[in-house]
């Protein structure tokens, strides 16, 4: 086993999450996991269903699934009862061009579904959504965040959530290829321009209702 294997949340990135309501974690895939999952992409074209690809091609994507880093990170955020709820597909550009960035919130059950409590002695959080870079984010897009939106008492205001104005509250993380954003799945987000090859998946601890039903 590697060193990079046996790498667990730490106390900085403990805090961090229940704070921002994410953490960026370098340097999870190996330059060859990434470029499995890239050729993959390549061969197949498309964008989502990475799981029920025929062999080979959904091999890199079933490993995801069981990879050390990924799994430690989850354990300790939603408990080992956590299972996938939505598949792996790529981030598309959801501004349509404009220069503003619309925010996703959510479903009101979703929220309710996946809310992320922490408490004195415990931790509730019951989705995760995960971002895996395959490609560099930057300055022609990425996921944009709004940190601490996790733990939100009030709705949005609609232009906010549009992208009319961003208010100074949200965040770009960059990314490098192989690097993992783990957010809380009630968190804010959306996408800046072309992100590239981001994956998107969301996991639900064992406590949730899967979205399928």
């Amino acid at each position: 086993m590697t060193a990079n294997e046996n790498r667990k949340m730490n106390a900085e990135e403990d805090y961090g999450f229940d704070v921002a309501g994410f953490i960026h974690v370098p340097r999870v895939l190996t330059a060859a996991e990434v470029a499995a999952c890239s050729a993959a992409i390549d061969a197949v074209g498309r964008d989502e269903g990475m799981l029920e690809w025929p062999t080979p091609h959904c091999d890199p994507f079933q490993a995801l699934q069981a990879h050390p880093v990924l799994a430690s990170y989850l354990e300790t955020l939603c408990s080992s009862g956590y299972s996938l709820d939505k598949p792996p597909a790529l981030v598309a550009d959801a501004s349509g061009g404009t220069a503003g960035v619309p925010l996703s919130t959510g479903a009101p059950e979703d929220r309710r579904r996946l809310r992320y409590a922490n408490y004195s002695d415990t931790r509730e959080c019951k989705g995760i959504r995960i971002f895996l870079a395959l490609t560099p984010t930057g300055k022609g897009g990425g996921v944009v965040l709004v940190p601490a939106s996790h733990n939100r008492s009030t709705e949005a205001p609609a232009d906010f959530l549009a992208g009319a104005d961003d208010l100074g509250m949200t965040e770009e993380p960059v990314l490098e290829a192989g690097d993992l954003l783990i957010c809380a799945a009630t968190t804010l987000w959306g996408v800046r321009g072309r992100p590239g090859r981001v994956i998107e998946m969301e996991y639900i601890s064992s406590r949730v209702r899967p979205t399928a039903g």
